[in-house]
């Protein structure tokens, strides 16, 4: 007997709908499907349920496909997951969570590993002066050329060990490291900066001053390198592109590295002197004593540091 002879009114669809499919499924576990095959277990794809309401509903049972078309539009229905599926799934889940939590622990025992790998990358930054030489004076401000410098380095310290550098500071504080004020006590403070750049075995040293000219009309920042040092002269030109960036914002023309005959630049390592600005000029002095310019300076620096040892990493 045709299952649309069962169906009557509305409310009797509404009411059938269920015990409709669940006859159609026995009739098809049973029975034969219309091609005349024998059924062997599975759903097969056979309308079970016809109805005219403001739209038509077509329902589709069937063990790999299952849709419902409402208004002329077909709609995928999901299909019940089956035990099996879901004990291989749930299998599946923990074996690439042991896989995953395996490979965490090797990580994390290596860890070590890498820590000490980047500890070797270090670099010394030498802040000029200190203690009783307190090098040049600004002209505007009257700041101590020893300050600046310690301040300048601090950042820099903060922004390189960030970037994952060891870094170590030729001082700390704002005394000098010639022990006494005894004569000769500028050459004891120079030959200990060069013992601790030494002992570091450092990727690169920089020494950071200021400038002073007679005249006030100069400007900007100027690096210096050893003569005789390609490395030297490579990190120098970094440094000095990204410092006229800096300073190009304030209206101040680019300089150019320079080589110097100067103590802290006759080191193993390659080592620069960064003289990050001029206190004879009033302007510039004024910048160095403002800590969000001298952040920035640091940043530069910075910037400059990291390219020219990718330049020298590559060479």
């Amino acid at each position: 007997v045709r299952l649309k002879s069962i169906v009557k009114t509305r409310r009797q669809a509404r009411r059938n709908l269920k015990i409709l499919s669940w006859l159609q499924y026995i009739m098809l576990r049973k029975g034969k499907n219309k091609s005349g095959e024998r059924n062997r277990g599975n759903f097969v794809e056979t309308p079970v349920f016809e109805y005219i309401f403001n739209f038509e509903k077509t329902y589709h049972i069937a063990g790999r496909k299952s849709k419902v078309k409402m208004g002329g539009v077909t709609m995928k229905k999901k299909r019940k997951k089956t035990a099996k599926l879901s004990a291989i799934y749930v299998a599946a889940v923990m074996a690439i969570g042991f896989c995953l939590a395996v490979f965490a622990c090797v990580k994390t025992l290596s860890a070590p590993q890498a820590v000490g790998q980047m500890a070797e990358l270090k670099i010394v930054i030498d802040a000029g002066h200190g203690g009783i030489d307190g090098g040049v004076v600004g002209v505007a401000t009257g700041q101590k050329e020893s300050d600046v410098n310690l301040r300048v380095a601090f950042l820099l310290k903060d922004r390189l060990a960030d970037a994952g550098f060891a870094v170590t500071m030729t001082r700390a504080t704002e005394a000098g490291l010639y022990g006494t004020t005894a004569p000769g006590f500028k050459l004891r403070d120079m030959q200990k900066r060069r013992e601790i750049c030494e002992s570091a075995s450092p990727l690169c040293v920089i020494s950071i001053h200021q400038n002073f000219y007679p005249s006030s009309a100069s400007r900007g920042a100027q690096v210096f390198y050893r003569k005789d040092s390609e490395q030297s002269e490579l990190l120098a030109v970094s440094i000095q592109g990204e410092l006229n960036g800096l300073y190009k914002k304030e209206g101040v023309k680019a300089r150019k590295q320079s080589a110097g005959e100067y103590y802290m630049l006759k080191l193993t390592p390659p080592s620069v002197i960064v003289e990050c600005g001029f206190l004879s000029n009033p302007k510039d002095d004024r910048l160095l004593a403002n800590g969000v310019f001298c952040g920035k300076l640091a940043d530069s620096i910075v910037s400059g540091v990291l390219s020219g040892l990718k330049t020298l990493s590559s060479t």
